[in-house]
């Protein structure tokens, strides 16, 4: 017969540390590149540019909260639930 002992503090040390590593892995999602689709230009009546598109994964579904940087600037926007962005270029 196998006699097993759990200590509560183990337990509680061991959730801790899942609870952790899920945040981590949370906080710091992988990077990835997608193509947006339907890409299009517009300009305002100020002059201002703007590009709007919708993110899909490979299979082509509509990837939600992805952010959309310009290249070179601090400018970015994030998708809708639908995978649609505008961004203003700068």
């Amino acid at each position: 017969m196998v006699q097993v002992e759990f200590s509560l503090y183990n337990v509680m040390k061991k959730i801790v540390y899942l609870f952790l590593l899920l945040m981590l892995a949370l906080a710091y999602p992988s990077v990835s590149m997608a193509s947006p689709t339907g890409m299009e230009t517009a300009t305002d009546q100020d002059g201002n540019n703007s590009i709007s598109g919708i993110v899909t994964d490979q299979n082509g579904e509509p990837l939600a909260g992805v952010t959309v940087l310009q290249r070179g600037t601090q400018n970015k926007t994030i998708t809708d639930l639908e995978g649609r962005y505008t961004i203003r270029l700068k």
